[in-house]
Formats: structure tokens, sequence, C-alpha cells
């Protein structure tokens, strides 16, 4: 890694100095700073609290006049018809219409109207409610705290007062509530927002202090202490540095507390854009200096950044232009290091021009490169090996001539060594135009001065030659070597010269053991020295070769069968030279021939016995193989069936349906498939596999194809599918298939319009079993059941999923049949059951879903079953559709206490 220059050095300095005092001097303010921030933002915070919580006194001061004044003009609290209480409260419609809702309650603390008008509010009783406890005692208007709804159990607050008769007692209470979840006043304080982040809050105070008002609903009633920091400000306990910015104000006459709630990186936002700012401001200053101070330097030091140049290109040239280097006008010190250079260099010169005339005198090549490996030096041998010329070499041509197979190994190696700084010793091929490739030896080793690298220098040699005849050599010896056969050479007179290491080892021969010490008699009986003697050699000397089978012997001196070649090698005037033996062991190979035989028959015998077809198919389409099975079926005689091919046999129709898979196993793709045929008049199931048999290339011989029955597998298959699918009760599909059903009725893609889903539920079903018995009550789910089976369709699914719960998936139908159907199954749910002289009397409620495209099973099935839930509701004995196919007005939902 390089050292920074003394510009660099100079520049980074001062820019330190100035980081440092600028750090300095923002640490010194930092918190006077944040302080001061921090006390304009609780001003305005509390200013914003103040004003919020006037504005919330007014309005509860209005609403509660409002409250008085209207109870001031009330006279009763009970009516003597729902048309008189309806007529009261549209004459205070203005006063309802501030609320969420306004009723009367009489002296015994029990509703006696309301409006909107909810059954289940009238005749509720409020005595226990502290409202209606202070203002029969005291006799004045009041606010509640707040509480919950009886009815729902919505957060809400009442603002009540006295209603007095004509004579001027007290008859009732006049009450009106405001909801802190509704659009009015009190539930808009919930999403007030403080800032980006921060939110106002309402708490009722108290022993046990409640919110009355929070942006968090789960919280609304709840005690302070669900939050931690608001409930350490309410009791005037200070916060922790990392707590949210807290201020408070009371609200009098409600005893209430309003808040805000500013979380801490809100409040600290204003600091830290401070901090970024002077962040930014201080980076321009520091590199403002240090540009000054690197510019400086670049000026003071122009003599001496010439210098530097000049030395780092020390290639041939510009080290002769160092003896007379030049860099203008510079100091006295740098002056006086430029003449002691120039004297050095001269002397340098001299020595390199000596050096590279005898360099050009040697038949090597010899080349000098720099660290970076660009060639600064070559003389006349290297460009004579290479085929370069001496501008080319140094240019680094030599690349280009490495030969493509060896090129990316080649110029690695150099450029791994180079860059460690080791010895390279290389054999590279090069590609020379119009010559054979070349191979050259390369050894190079780094310069080191003072312990550091400062270039390569290096020899190379054309070695072509040698290397071939040692490659010629080598090959034909790792052959002799490394092959399995039994390799032997004679002289022309029959004396043993060579075994290779596989016949030294099937003859027992030692490795340390000359082989002139034995003959071939030593190694063959005499039948095999007579064969040679009078045929082998004798047509060797005619054609120069005889091949055939001999006997030998091994290691443990026995006789085996040898495949045996004689070969006659002449010099170059056509004398007879020496023999060439090969030998190989064919038991094996024998033994083998007969195996595969033995395995033909074995195979043929467990595959005639095999019920199942088997047969193996060629790669041009024709039996091979077949077993007796499949002969007898096919009735033909294995010979006739062999050599035919597949349409031939099965015919061209049947041959059509098999085409497909059989072209992809030939393809070298497995199939497995299954496939219904009729015979006579009975259905059969088969299991069809073909497999692939591979060639060593990866190309396909044939297929075997294997055929077995499986109809007795597949018909209990069937049967315990429809046994997991039924109703054991009614016959009636049970919830599994139904689900089954429901998915391919949902993903059905063609058409718009799907159809319906009913779920069917018996009213009252419960009685039935407690007063008659469970048998009873299976009779009636059976006697149901046979009822929607009579009034749905052939392609309707009915399912019961267990006790008096049915369902029904029915098809494409428009709504007035729709309707249509579900009337008829609430008819005949409300029939008599008649068992004997017991009569049952039920009914059944149907809610009504209809099917879509990408819609859930989950939705249709809630759809329907919210659907049942409003027949179920709205009196039993009824059907009701969910919401896309409306058929009844939807009730108006009632506000009013609870």
């Amino acid at each position: 890694m390089s050292r920074p220059t003394l510009k660099f050095q100079a520049a980074l300095l001062a820019s330190l100095i100035v980081a440092t005092l600028i750090c300095i001097a923002f640490l010194a303010e930092r918190t006077k700073f944040r302080s001061d921030i921090q006390v304009l933002i609780q001003k305005h915070q509390q200013a914003l609290v103040k004003d919020a919580a006037t504005d919330l006194r007014q309005r509860m001061d209005a609403y509660l006049d409002i409250v008085q004044r209207t109870a001031g003009q009330t006279r009763r609290v009970h009516f003597a018809s729902m048309q008189d209480a309806r007529k009261y409260f549209a004459s205070i419609a203005p006063t309802a219409g501030m609320f969420d809702g306004v009723f009367l309650v009489g002296m015994d603390g029990k509703v006696t109207a309301v409006s909107p008008y909810v059954e289940q509010v009238v005749g509720l009783d409020v005595h226990d409610r502290d409202y209606f406890k202070q203002v029969v005692v005291v006799g004045q208007a009041t606010i509640s705290a707040p509480l919950r709804n009886r009815i729902g159990g919505a957060p809400n607050i009442v603002f009540a007062a006295p209603v007095l008769n004509e004579a001027g007692h007290m008859v009732g209470v006049f009450c009106a509530s405001l909801g802190l979840l509704r659009p009015n006043f009190l539930g808009d304080m919930r999403s007030t927002r403080i800032g980006e982040h921060g939110y106002l809050f309402v708490v009722q105070r108290g022993n046990a202090p409640v919110f009355v008002i929070h942006p968090d609903d789960e919280k609304l009633l709840a005690n302070t202490t669900a939050e931690p920091d608001i409930a350490k400000a309410l009791a005037g306990q200070p916060l922790d540095e990392a707590a949210p910015m807290i201020t408070l104000e009371n609200v009098i006459a409600t005893g209430w507390t309003l808040g805000s709630v500013i979380p801490r990186a809100e409040v600290d936002a204003p600091f830290a854009v401070m901090r970024h700012r002077l962040g930014w401001v201080s980076l321009c200053l520091i590199g403002l200096v240090a540009l000054s101070v690197w510019s400086g330097m670049q000026w003071l030091l122009r003599p001496l950044h010439r210098l530097h140049v000049a030395l780092r290109r020390p290639d041939h040239c510009e080290w002769d232009g160092l003896t007379t280097l030049d860099i203008g006008r510079a100091s006295p010190e740098i002056d006086s290091i430029v003449r002691s250079l120039r004297a050095l260099m001269g002397q340098v010169v001299q020595q390199r021009a000596e050096l590279e005339a005898v360099n050009d005198a040697s038949p090597l090549g010899f080349f000098r490169t720099r660290n970076d490996g660009r060639t600064t030096y070559v003389n006349d041998a290297y460009c004579r090996i290479l085929g370069l010329s001496k501008e080319d070499a140094l240019a680094d041509s030599w690349r280009e001539r490495l030969s493509p197979e060896d090129k990316e190994r080649a110029e690695n190696a150099w450029d791994a060594s180079r860059e460690a700084g080791l010895l390279f010793r290389d054999m590279q091929r090069f590609s020379i135009p119009g010559e054979p490739d070349r191979q050259i030896s390369v050894t190079a080793a780094p310069v080191v001065v003072d312990g550091k690298a400062e270039g390569y220098v290096g020899v190379i040699e054309d070695i072509t030659q040698r290397v071939r005849a040692e490659e010629a050599i080598g090959a034909l010896m790792s052959i002799l070597e490394a092959t399995p056969d039994f390799i032997a050479q004679t002289d022309r007179y029959g004396q043993l010269t060579y075994i290779n290491p596989a016949g030294r080892v099937f003859a027992g021969i030692p490795p340390d053991k000359a082989v002139s010490e034995t003959t071939i008699a030593d190694y063959h009986p005499p039948q095999t020295l007579q064969l040679l003697k009078e045929v082998a050699v004798p047509t060797a000397l005619r054609s120069g070769m005889w091949m055939g089978e001999t006997l030998a012997y091994n290691a443990e001196r026995e006789v085996v069968p040898v495949a045996h070649t004689v070969i006659v090698h002449r010099d170059a005037t056509g004398k007879l030279d020496h023999y060439s033996a090969l030998m190989r062991d064919i038991r094996a190979e024998k033994a083998a021939k007969e195996a595969i035989q033995r395995n033909a028959e074995t195979l043929q015998t467990i595959t005639d016995a095999m019920p199942g077809h088997v047969l193996f198919v060629g790669a041009d389409g024709r039996y091979e193989f077949v077993n007796a099975a499949y002969a007898s079926e096919m009735g033909m005689p294995r010979s006739s069936l062999v050599g035919k091919t597949v349409a031939e046999v099965v015919g061209l129709a049947a041959y059509e349906r098999l085409r497909e898979p059989l072209e992809k196993a030939l393809a070298g793709s497995p199939q497995k498939f299954e496939r219904e045929e009729r015979i006579g008049s009975s259905l059969t199931y088969r299991e069809v596999q073909y497999v692939p048999q591979f060639r060593a290339d990866g190309t396909v011989i044939g297929v075997h194809i294997l055929v077995t029955d499986i109809t007795a597998r597949r018909e209990k298959e069937i049967r315990l599918k429809t046994l997991s699918m039924t109703d054991h009760l009614t016959g009636l599909m049970n919830r599994a298939g139904f689900d089954n059903q429901m998915e391919k009725a949902l993903s059905s893609g063609n058409r718009r319009e799907l159809g319906a889903l009913l779920l069917i539920d018996l009213d009252g079903f419960k009685r039935v079993n407690d007063t008659y018995g469970h048998s009873t009550g299976d009779e009636v789910l059976r006697a149901f059941a046979d009822r929607l089976r009579t009034v749905t369709r052939p392609s309707d699914f009915v399912a019961r999923f267990g006790g008096d719960e049915f369902a029904v998936i029915v098809g494409p139908v428009n709504d007035e049949a729709l309707h249509r159907l579900a009337g008829r199954i609430v008819s005949i749910g409300a029939r008599p059951y008649k068992f004997g002289e017991v009569v049952i009397e039920l009914g059944c409620s149907v809610g009504v879903a209809r099917l879509s495209h990408n819609v859930e099973r989950a939705v249709v099935f809630a759809a329907a079953d919210e659907a049942l839930y409003r027949a179920k509701g709205h009196g039993k004995a009824r059907y009701e559709f969910s919401d896309d196919v409306p058929i009844t007005e939807a009730v108006p939902e009632c506000g009013g206490p609870r």
C-alpha cells in the first residue's frame, strides 16, 4: 500500500484541526440550545392545551344548558301511547339532533321513552346510575362520569336535568347521551393531532382516574395506569428524559383534566435539524480548508513532482533521459538531489549497455519486465524464438502468440507469480503463423533491491523437438504399462526381451526378476507352442499379424484360455527385427456369454409365470420380447409377435391412444398411467409403465412395458371414497363430500354465475331428542333428508353436516327459481312428521348465498351462515338471503342509553 503524499498529509492535518475546533464549540453550546428549544415547545403546547380546555368547558356548559332548558319545557315523562311519545320527540327535534340519543326516566328509575326508538331500552332500570341519583337528590342538571351502555357496552356520557310538572314537582329526568366513539365534538377529539404524531387526551379525575378521550379506542374508560408516563404527569411526578412531553389543564366544571402528548423524538426534531445543518456546514468548511492547504503545497512542490514523475517511468529510453533530467527552477535542496541522480544514472546506463551486448550474443532468449509485467528489454534470440519484431516484443505481443488452449493458464500463472514476487518456471505452447506450434521453456526470477522486487529478468528456450520425442516415448510406454492386456516382446530368435506389468502379474513373475532368464515355453503348454510354431509365426511372417485363441499358464500354473495376437516388426530394410505378442484372459468373457444365455432363459421363465404383461419394444417400435400372458391375450404365438410393430399387433385405433406415451418413453422420459378397458360387460382398470433402457452414451435402446391389472384395487378405492363422503344416517353427502363439491363448484370456469349455497337448520330439533329420544330424532332427520331429495334437482348436491344441519349446492339458477326453492324447503320442513301415534311439528330456517368466481369457500359459507342467523333471529321457519340478493329492508341501527 503506497504512503500518502506530502500534500495530502498537510491537507489532512489542517482538516483535523478545524474539525476538532468545531466539535469543541458544538459540545459547549449543545445542552443550552437543546434546553431553549424544549422550553419554547413547552410554552406553545401549554397555550394549545389551555385553549382546548377552555373550548371543551364552554361546549360542555352549552350542551348542559340546552339539556336543562329542554327539561324545563317538559312537563311529563309518561305517555299514553307510542304516538304521543313520537310527537314529544318531534317537538324537541333540534335538541335531539345534537345528541346521539335522548330518553326520559321516571322517578322509579325506569326509562319511559327513547329516541331513536329501541325496544330493549324502554323499561330499562337506571336508578343506580350516578347521574340519576344526583338529579333526584340535588334537583339540578348534571353531567355523568364516563360510563358504558348497558346494551352494547359503548362508552358515552349523559347530560341529565330534572323534569317538573305544572305544580313544580319533579316527575322524572330528561337525559341526553353523547357517545365517546361517535362523530361528535368529544369523539372528534380522539383524531386531533398535535404536530405530526402528538395527540390530546381527557382524564376523569378521582381516586382511580380513567381516560375519557384517547386516540386508542381500547383505552377509553381504562385506568390511566395503562399509560405510565401520563399517570406520572397527573401525579405530579417528574418524567424521564426519554419520555414524551406532556402538558395538562383542568376542566373545572366537569372534574376532567385535558392534556396533550408529544413524542420525545418530535420534541428533539428541531435540535436534530440544527445538528444536521451544522454538520454539513462543518464538512464544507473542512473541505475548503483541505483544498486550500493542498493547493498551496501543490504550488511549492512542483519541481519535486516533476522528479517524481520521471522516476516512475524507468524504461529504456527514460533511463537514458535521467542523465540530463531538467526539473526547472527549484529550491537548493531539490537541485542538489537532481545533480546527484544524473551522475548515478550515467553509471547505470553504461553498465546496462555492457550487459545487453552479452545477452544479444546468446542463443537463449533474454527479457526483462517491470513489476506490472510490462516488457522493457528483449534480445535478438527472444524475438527469433517467438517470431516477433523487437517493437512487438516490447509491446507484450507474446501473449497473442500463446496457443488458445494454453493462453488462460499461462497468463494466470505468470501474473500470479509476478504479483507474489516468486520464481517462475513454466512450459508454454506458442503459435507462430505459418509454422507448427512451439514448446517454449520459460524461467524468470524477481530482481530484489533492499528486500523489494523491482522487476523480473528471465530466459526462454525452444524445446519443441525434445518435448515431442519425449512425449512419443512416454505415450507408448504409458500404454504398454497401463493396459490390462498381456504384452511381451522377443528378439528375432524368440528370446524374451520385455513383459509389461499386467503380463508379469498374470504369469506370477516378480517385478525384480529379469525376463531374459525365462523363455516362452515357461508360459505356454506344449499344444500352444506347437500352434505358434506351425501356424501363428508362419502366418504373421506372411501377413504381418496373426490372431486367434490359445492357452497359457497363469500364476498358479493353471491352463487359461487367452485371445492371442502375434505381430511382426521389421527394420527399415524390411528384415525381421523382433516379435510382439498381445494376450488377454478371456475366462470372464466366456463365463459372461454363458451367464447371459442362462439369464435370458431365466427371465423368460419368470415373466411367463407373471399374470401381467411384460414387453420390450425396440427403438424402431418393434417387439423384441413378450411374455406368455401377452401372447395369450393377443391370440398369437410369441414367435409371430417378435419383430412386428405395435401398430400391427394392437391395430391403428388402439395404437393412437398409446402413441404419445410410447414416443415420450422412446425419447428417454419414463411414463406411468392408468387406463380403463371394457372387456365384454366388465370394466377393467390397468396400470401401464414405460421404462426406457439407455446405452452408455445416453441414447435409448428401447422401452420396457409393464401392464398390471389393478381392477380390484380401484374398485376398493371407489367404495372407500364413496363411504368416506356419505352420511351413514341419511344417505346424503357428509361434510367431507360437501367440501369437495363446494371446491368444484367454485373452481368451475365456464360461466359467470355459478349457482348458490343454502344452509338449513331444523327449528326446535333439540326438543325432539329431549322429548321422544334420539331414535325418534334420527327418524325425523331421515324423513327430512327424503323431503329434501324431492324438492331438489338431480344435478344439485344435498349434504348433512351433523345434528340437524343440512346444506344444498344448486347449479345455475335465476333469482325467482332460487326464492321458490328456498320457500319449498321451508314448506316441507313445516309439514308434520308422523311416526305411529307420534306427531311432531317442526320448522326449518334457511340462509342463502350466491356462488361467484374468485370468492373463497369460507367467504361464501360465512355469508350463508349470516343469512341463516338472521332467519333465526327474525322468527325462524323462514329463509333469508345474504346481502348480494336482498329481499327485506334493512333495520336501521338505533342509539340511546344502554
